[in-house]
Formats: C-alpha cells, structure tokens, sequence
C-alpha cells in the first residue's frame, strides 16, 4: 500500500502479487510463520484488490473483491467492508 500511496504502481502490484503467491504456497495457518497467522490466499487476494483501488484500476479492483469476498463468509465486518470497497469500486469504472 505504502507503494501505492507514493505512486508506485508498478511496484505495488509486484509486490501485492508476491504476496499472494507466498500465500498460496502455504495455504494452512499451521503452516506459517506466527507473524505470517493472517496472509491466507483469501486475504492475499484482498490485497491485491486494494492495491488496484489504490492505483484507481477500478476494474481491476471491482473484479478482485468479488472474487474474494467468498472468503470473507466467516468474518461479516470484514465482508461489509470490502463489499462497500467492491461497490465502490463498481461506481467509478
């Protein structure tokens, strides 16, 4: 995000992809690091999508949290909140 913020698209995205390749190479929380508990493929994805949000792809970023939010079925404020972000999204495409 920091990338982001400072206009480093292409580095934000590299990066946001890095991550969730990591994250779908450990997919099982048992698996990971301890300071790593939260980076699940679902999150890794989200993270992706905020990234695009960032960098104003709204297409991108709209497609990214629809794709997501399944995962998100167990935790409800955090599927409103990229809900809201998707729709968000949605409107400024």
């Amino acid at each position: 995000m920091a990338a982001a913020a400072v206009s480093e698209r292409d580095r934000a995205r590299r990066l946001a992809d890095e991550a969730r390749e990591f994250a779908e190479q450990v997919p099982d929380e048992a698996d990971r690091p301890d300071w790593l508990y939260w980076l699940t493929p679902a999150r890794a994805d989200l993270q992706v999508a905020d990234i695009a949000f960032a960098c104003r792809d709204w297409a991108a970023a709209a497609e990214g949290f629809r794709q997501a939010l399944p995962g998100l079925v167990g935790y409800p404020r955090d599927h409103a909140y990229y809900q809201a972000r998707m729709e968000d999204a949605r409107r400024r495409i």
